[in-house]
Order: C-alpha cells, then sequence, then structure tokens
C-alpha cells in the first residue's frame, strides 16, 4: 500500500477546500461570513487547515533532504511551474475573452503584463483591466494568491529552523517562533485576507 493512502491527508484537504468555499459563498453573495466558535471565518480554518498539513508534508520532506537548497529548489518546482501558467493563462487566456475593453486596450494597458510578472515574484496582484468587473469583488480574478508570498517565507523558515544544530537549542526556537507567529497574527489577522 503507497504511503499516500495511509493517511487522511486528501480527505483533510477536501474538508478545509469545503470550508473555504462554503465560506466564500457567503462573501461572495455580500452577506457576512459565518464564523466557527466565533474565532474565525469557516474559510479561515479552512486556510488553517491547509497551513498544518503543508507545514507537517514540507518539513518531512526536509527531514528526508536536509540539504536546504535541494529543499528550496523542490519548492520552487512546487510553486513556479504552475504559477506562470495559471498567471499567463489568466492574463492572456481568460482576460481576453471577458474584459469589458477593446483587445487592443486590453492588451496596451500595462495592468495586464503587471499582472503576470508580479504574480510570478510573488507580489499578488488580484485585477486585470476590466475583467470581472461588475462581480462583488472586481478585483478578484484568481484570489487564492495571496497564499503564495506567506507559503514562500515558511519554507525558508522551516529550512533555517531545521538547521538548528540540537534539538535543545530547537525547542528554544519553536517557542520563538510561536511567539512571533502569534503576534504577527493579532496584528495582521489572517482573515482578512480570506
Amino acid at each position: 500500500m503507497r504511503a499516500q493512502s495511509k493517511n487522511q491527508f486528501n480527505v483533510l484537504r477536501i474538508i478545509a477546500a469545503s470550508l473555504v468555499f462554503y465560506s466564500h459563498s457567503y462573501a461572495l453573495g455580500r452577506l457576512p461570513e459565518p464564523w466557527f466558535l466565533g474565532a474565525m471565518s469557516f474559510g479561515g480554518l479552512g486556510v488553517a487547515i491547509f497551513f498544518g498539513i503543508s507545514g507537517y508534508l514540507v518539513t518531512t520532506s526536509f527531514q528526508r533532504d536536509n540539504h536546504p537548497l535541494h529543499f528550496l529548489a523542490k519548492r520552487a518546482l512546487r510553486i513556479f511551474p504552475a504559477l506562470i501558467v495559471v498567471s499567463v493563462v489568466c492574463a492572456y487566456g481568460l482576460g481576453p475573452l471577458v474584459t469589458t475593453l477593446d483587445l487592443g486596450t486590453y492588451f496596451r494597458n500595462a495592468g495586464t503584463h503587471a499582472y503576470v510578472y508580479k504574480n510570478i515574484a510573488l507580489f499578488p496582484r488580484f485585477d486585470l483591466p476590466g475583467v470581472f468587473v461588475s462581480n462583488p469583488y472586481p478585483v478578484g480574478v484568481n484570489g487564492s494568491l495571496w497564499t503564495l508570498p506567506l507559503e514562500c517565507f515558511l519554507y525558508v523558515v522551516i529550512a533555517a529552523f531545521c538547521l538548528i544544530p540540537t534539538e535543545k537549542y530547537q525547542k528554544y526556537a519553536t517557542l520563538a517562533l510561536g511567539l512571533g507567529f502569534g503576534v504577527l497574527s493579532y496584528v495582521t489577522p489572517m482573515n482578512k485576507y480570506i
């Protein structure tokens, strides 16, 4: 039996995706999102589940091959090929089909091209000129890209953390990291991006 079929991560991913879908269906209908136990939106809970699973799997990957450059190369290969394709297809495939602008204006607009290179550079841009302008969230061509800079930052944190030489120091680093993320989540709550 394959290792992947021995765990339930795919079931957890489906649950997390369903929570995000459920929560966003309210937001896209311009209704208040329901909250889970008054602590966060169901979408926020789904994203937290995704990040938890990812953190576990990515750390396990690093432990199998703890060379930082190998680890970062694997993470880059997991993110950037798909990110490039999605950005190009959205800007140059989807955009021209649904923009309210004429095609000449759309392709001359710097925002069309900025959408591609800014997203690939991990500075998410969510709008394309004239695309989805009548939607409840007119700048939401691909809103899920907001997670990528955070994911990439956390990959670097995991690589740095796993290079700490002893368990004694890793315990202190874990405490500092937890406190740091707690402060960060208080200062910039994740729910405002979901």
